[in-house]
């Protein structure tokens, strides 16, 4: 199994990272393959809406630093996206990388059947640390579980942690990071797509 890693904070050690961590180390231990990102070490933009990647290019046109961590998913089976929590959504850093994920859909760029450049069944895990008690932010989850559907990720996960006012709360919330460890063993545990899109 592969395993791709996108940290969004730009704090290392931060909450999201932590419970991130936490998933994958779990997930190595289960003979799974991990490559990690972090989005705040990159120099990369967002989305320009040129339509390059929907008018004859198969990839998106823009070459930076983020152009390798695109071309990684496309490889992968799972993708972990690990974020804050800023202004409502998840940080900057991640909606641009985010808004780059544009390109894995084709010409007709819509949530039907074959509109996606990924090989269906991959799998998606959102991992987010928010300061705001859990009735706050609750439609970020179901926004970025929809938009990755389109691209064939058919099944998604959350792991949340809420009341995290500063870095290094998430040890105060032992349970979080044992939620994040069964699910990458739960995970790890069911059949994956032989097509990695290669």
């Amino acid at each position: 199994m592969n395993i791709v890693c996108v940290y969004g904070s730009p704090i290392p050690t931060g909450n999201s990272a932590t419970i991130a961590n936490a998933f994958l180390e779990t997930a190595r231990e289960s003979g799974a393959n991990i490559k990690t990102f972090e989005l705040y070490t990159l120099k990369f933009s967002g989305c320009k809406a040129c339509m390059a990647c929907k008018t004859g290019k198969e990839a998106c046109i823009i070459d930076d630093d983020l152009t390798r961590v695109l071309a990684a998913i496309t490889k992968t089976d799972v993708l972990v996206l690990a974020a804050p929590i800023y202004g409502a959504d998840v940080n900057a850093a991640m909606k641009a990388f985010v808004e780059r994920t544009h390109s894995f859909l084709g010409p007709g760029y819509g949530p039907l059947p074959g509109d996606s450049r990924l090989a269906p069944g991959k799998k998606m895990v959102l991992v987010i640390a928010q300061g705001g008690t859990e009735d706050m932010q609750e439609d970020v989850y179901p926004k970025y579980k929809k938009f990755f559907g389109c691209y064939g990720f058919t099944e998604s996960f959350l792991i949340r942690a809420c009341d995290l006012l500063i870095s290094g709360d998430i040890r105060k919330k032992p349970e979080i990071l044992q939620q994040a460890r069964n699910l990458a063993r739960e995970i790890c545990r069911m059949p994956m797509p032989v097509d990695h899109g290669e």
